[in-house]
């Protein structure tokens, strides 16, 4: 029996390691303080999200999980509160508002929060730390400040080193930016920037009710939490010896939540530091308590802000019409012209082109077909069906949702109450993309139609937003995201998910929304990219509400890490 006094949080923890244990990490090759050893073995399964086939393996990364179990139980929550929460005290949102005043609170917040992790890295022992600021520049190189603050970013660089010099590199993407959350809002069960402890409540798992505790804040899951998932499965490891298997390459960006301005260039011309077998992203939550899922496809993103001006006022006031009504066009009739051109009465987008080139790979139709049977998204959708069903029907659902574009108008802003004729108006049009599909040829089309349908009207095209007319112009363009779950890094995963969370089933799954980094990633980096999560399937990301489940997420989130390394240490 082998005993050991680790100090962790303050509190001295006895950590028990007995002789199976020893074993167990002699055969895969742990590093240890009383047993280094360097001998890294290939890893020979072939488990995957549908087989419950065990490697040797396996068998031993559950073994070693299993005697950490105790000590990751008795310090998560404590860890947490103590780590995580000040973390999240940051009002460090990433979005739009008019209030110019509000977004430069939340950039420097950002900026805040990110040099502040950046010192918890390093406490954990992270090197090589770069810090970049990155700025929107106008055409004659000097920086847009405004545009800046709006659609900056802010990211760190950092790396650990395995004390093998034969170990993998790997890439491990977190963000640390936020949405935005109404402090004032009732409907929140505590301040969501400023948590303080975890409540107790009950889930419900196979079928049987489960005690557990929850924490509320906003990024506790998304994604300030599942960051810390990291630095915890190495304290871990620390307090029992065990040396890091791979090497392990840290990026922390503080914009994901407005679409990772400005990190495709990034991406691009940091190659060689972000150089590694494989990326993971730990950001998202799974469809149900038992198992858990890895995204491998997810549709694209362009979008356009459309602004009309039809008459000349004062700073654009409104005027009566009593005096105008009849003669002079009214801003928001005409925008809400142009956005009922942009699709028929069945929900089909009137935009050339609009669903062509589509390519649904036989992994996606898999998945589909299998959504099909569970009934995975038609249930839910079919439940919140109001009159009419939209788009292709001889579709299913789930193919509509993960493998057609969509196209849909947000926010027409414009007018006033009362009976006042306004010159301006606009409009936010997004557009989810297919794979297969280029995002920034799907923008440019629906400008193309947006411009169109104006010329119908008799409307000019103004260059700039301020002329009279119509002026249209693509924000956002982020290419479909999709992954081959064939390669040995996809089923390293899986079998070091099985192995630390204990879960049955690991499932690649498709989704509708978009994850601008993930494409970014694929398409610069050219090496697999795992999207996965250990939020619960009611953690409410976005919403009022988000939350975080002591044992469900952060408890089987840390052994997942740690049972994920091993694994990726063999495949």
């Amino acid at each position: 029996m082998v005993e050991k006094n680790e100090r962790v949080n303050g509190n001295d923890k006895t950590i028990s390691q007995n002789q199976s244990f020893l074993d167990s990490a002699v055969k895969i090759g742990v590093g240890l303080t009383t047993a280094v050893v360097m001998g890294y073995c290939a890893l020979t399964g072939q488990a995957a999200q549908a087989d419950d086939k065990k490697t040797n393996n396996t068998t031993e990364i559950e073994s070693i999980v299993e005697t950490m179990s105790s000590y990751i139980e008795q310090n998560a929550e404590a860890m947490f509160v103590n780590e995580v929460f000040p973390n999240l005290r940051y009002e460090a949102v990433s979005a739009d508002d008019p209030d110019l005043n509000k977004m430069k609170r939340w950039d420097n917040q950002r900026k805040e929060k990110r040099d502040a992790l950046v010192k918890v890295f390093k406490s954990y022992g992270c090197e090589n730390i770069q810090v970049f600021d990155l700025v929107k520049k106008e055409k004659d190189g000097k920086v847009d400040t405004i545009n800046s603050i709006n659609h900056g970013n802010y990211a760190f660089f950092c790396e650990i080193a395995s004390p093998n010099p034969n170990a993998k590199t790997f890439l491990f993407y977190n963000h640390a930016d936020v949405q935005s959350a109404d402090r004032s809002d009732k409907a929140w069960l505590n301040d969501p920037f400023n948590p303080e402890k975890f409540f107790d409540t009950e889930i419900t798992v196979n079928g049987k009710k489960v005690n557990d505790k929850i924490a509320y804040g906003r990024g506790v899951i998304d994604d300030t939490g599942q960051l810390f998932m990291h630095l915890f499965a190495l304290k871990t490891l620390k307090a029992y010896g065990i040396d890091l298997p791979i090497n392990m390459k840290f990026l922390i960006e503080m914009g994901e939540e407005m679409g990772s301005p400005l990190m495709r260039e990034f991406l691009q011309g940091h190659k060689d530091m972000l150089k590694a077998e494989g990326v993971i992203i730990a950001d998202g939550d799974n469809g149900t308590y038992e198992n858990m899922d890895i995204i491998t496809s997810l549709r694209g993103i362009t979008t356009l802000d459309v602004k009309v001006k039809t008459f000349y006022t004062e700073n654009d006031s409104c005027t009566h019409s009593g005096s105008v009504g009849g003669v002079l066009p009214n801003a928001p009739e005409w925008i809400a012209k142009i956005a009922a051109g942009l699709k028929d009465i069945n929900g089909i987008a009137t935009v050339a082109s609009f669903y062509d080139g589509i390519v649904v790979p036989d992994s996606l139709r898999e998945m589909i077909n299998n959504g099909k049977k569970e009934g995975s998204k038609r249930g839910k959708v079919e439940k919140m069906l109001p009159f009419k069903k939209l788009g292709d029907t001889n579709k299913d659902i789930d193919e509509r949702i993960c493998a057609m574009p969509s196209l849909e108008v947000h926010v027409i802003h414009g007018g006033e109450f009362g009976t006042k004729l306004c010159p301006t108006a606009s409009m936010y049009i997004t557009s989810r993309i297919a794979y297969g599909q280029d995002a920034e040829k799907i923008g440019n089309s629906i400008k193309e139609k947006v411009e169109q349908l104006a010329r119908e009207y008799g409307m000019p095209i103004a260059r700039t937003p301020q002329e009279i007319g119509i002026y249209a112009e693509v924000k956002e363009v982020a290419q479909p995201f999709y992954s081959e779950s064939s390669s040995p890094v996809f089923k390293a995963v899986v079998d070091g998910l099985k192995a630390g969370t204990g879960v049955k089933a690991v499932n690649y799954t498709c989704h509708g929304a978009t994850e601008p980094i993930a494409s970014h990633f694929g398409e610069s980096l050219g090496v697999p990219v795992i999207n996965m999560g250990y939020g619960n399937p009611n953690s409410n990301a976005h919403g009022k509400n988000e939350n975080i489940l002591l044992h469900q997420d952060v408890i089987r989130g840390i052994k997942g890490m740690i049972g994920m390394y091993f694994s990726l240490s063999k495949k």
